[in-house]
């Protein structure tokens, strides 16, 4: 087993078994994708197995950020609603992108494969279980955009924690752990 599935299984067995099971099925199911897919075309972890390479990054930081926030003031979601919803966030993403045979990314438009969807279309396809507050999550795991409002607050605090570690990993170490060979340590 390679250390990029090594760190992504002891990530995992901090989700609660409950909704665990869930997350190891996608990997069993698409193990060839979610191996392979890059994180990104462009900007982030857009090499092959960038995809895996990203999650692990948000979930590591995930667990760095919710133990020094949570120590200054209680959160009212845990460490596995986030890990959970984290595992998700861009699941589409193995769908959507691969390598080709140069090595770089490139989009797959696959137009008659039903996963060819948003993240949140995936699981609901595949009845993954989440509650409200992890659907507004993944909804918004990239902020609110045309859905900000100047009164309303439509982000809710998980989505705006999980935001936060998407957007260090893509957008601080967009090019990490590949250009160093490090992972964050997170166990």
């Amino acid at each position: 087993m390679t250390n990029r599935l090594k760190n992504i299984y002891t990530l995992i067995k901090k989700i609660k078994p409950l909704h665990r099971k869930y997350v190891l099925n996608i990997i069993k199911n698409e193990s060839e994708r979610f191996q392979t897919a890059p994180g990104g075309l462009y900007k982030h972890q857009n090499w092959k197995g960038g995809y895996v390479d990203h999650l692990i990054e948000t979930m590591s930081i995930a667990c760095l950020l919710y133990e020094a926030i949570n120590n200054q003031r209680r959160l009212h979601f845990t460490l596995s609603d986030i890990l959970y919803t984290l595992f998700f966030h861009d699941l589409e993403k193995i769908y959507k992108m691969s390598i080709d045979k140069r090595g770089r990314p490139v989009s797959t438009p696959l137009k008659n494969n039903p996963n060819y969807q948003s993240a949140i279309i995936i699981v609901k396809k595949l009845k993954i279980p989440l509650t409200n507050e992890q659907m507004n999550a993944l909804k918004y795991v990239e902020g609110e955009k045309n859905d900000y409002h100047k009164t309303k607050r439509i982000m809710n605090p998980l989505a705006a924690f999980i935001h936060c570690c998407d957007t260090i990993s893509a957008r601080i170490w967009f090019d990490e752990p590949k250009k160093s060979n490090k992972f964050l340590n997170c166990s």
